[in-house]
């Protein structure tokens, strides 16, 4: 097959191949009968997604011509980067649903924020799920060494320990709105799910984990995927990324006497009587 010297899908270019060969075209009578002049060519590059732009075009004239259109699977993903700063604005405006995965949860007082929270929304069907890292877990406690959010394995042990405590007591308090799993595994990325079953299918935020330094100019924070109904069937899956995360996570558990020495260690006296 001849290069086109742009990215036309496989699939795409297969069916082209075909085509050509069964009406015994040339590839510059194929590429008349396609329209691409070098005035359509400009623009579709100005577009900045010569695939997509190409399948669509290929679509089009296949369609015409009677014969099945391939489908176009490497569709572009925008990414948005976006600050912190509405985070709990997002969670607290939810009204049935918040799932929330990552290695941790930071938070100074995990206990209290979390407690308000579900303080506000106990009154009605309402559930909160989380999934951190587990403490006892080596190969969890490797994110440390890859990450800069914290000093060394120690440290990030310690907030952990501190959010599983959180955890435990949240648990006993509101027994039908919160659980949690505990992940044996560093996962790939964090996600934010709120409300996936509203009709605009709410809010789901995939972020990635960047090995350190990932604080570099001009990005202060990690690269998400903001996935709305448009981006499917990504947002399904990542949504089932959330369900195999959890089905792989430990179940909830009581601290281990060291576990215990830690977080008294290193909690702050007035959370630690919550």
């Amino acid at each position: 097959m001849a290069k086109t010297g742009f990215p036309i899908p496989q699939q795409t270019a297969q069916a082209l191949e075909n085509l050509r060969e069964e009406k015994g075209l040339t590839y510059k009578k194929l590429a008349g009968e396609l329209r691409l002049s070098q005035d359509t060519l400009t623009k579709i590059f100005k577009k900045g997604s010569v695939a997509s732009s190409i399948h669509e075009v290929v679509q089009q004239y296949l369609s015409r011509a009677g014969l099945g259109t391939p489908v176009l699977l490497g569709t572009r993903l925008g990414f948005h980067i976006r600050n912190g700063s509405n985070f709990d604005k997002i969670i607290r405006e939810a009204k049935n649903l918040v799932y929330l995965s990552g290695v941790n949860i930071i938070r100074a007082t995990p206990y209290t924020w979390l407690h308000d929270l579900l303080s506000q929304k106990s009154d009605g069907a309402f559930e909160l799920r989380f999934m951190i890292c587990d403490p006892a877990s080596t190969e969890a406690l490797g994110f440390a060494k890859y990450d800069q959010t914290y000093e060394d394995p120690g440290q990030f042990k310690s907030s952990l320990i501190i959010a599983l405590d959180a955890f435990q007591k949240l648990r006993k308090v509101f027994p039908q709105f919160f659980d949690y799993r505990l992940l044996p595994f560093v996962p790939p990325f964090a996600l934010l799910i709120i409300d996936k079953q509203r009709d605009d299918g709410g809010y789901v935020k995939a972020e990635i984990y960047c090995a350190k330094p990932w604080r570099t100019p001009p990005m202060r924070h990690r690269p998400s995927l903001f996935l709305d109904k448009s981006t499917e069937p990504w947002r399904t899956y990542f949504l089932t990324q959330w369900e195999n995360q959890w089905n792989l996570g430990n179940e909830p558990r009581e601290l281990t006497e060291e576990e215990v020495k830690i977080l008294k260690a290193n909690l702050p006296t007035s959370s630690s009587k919550k």
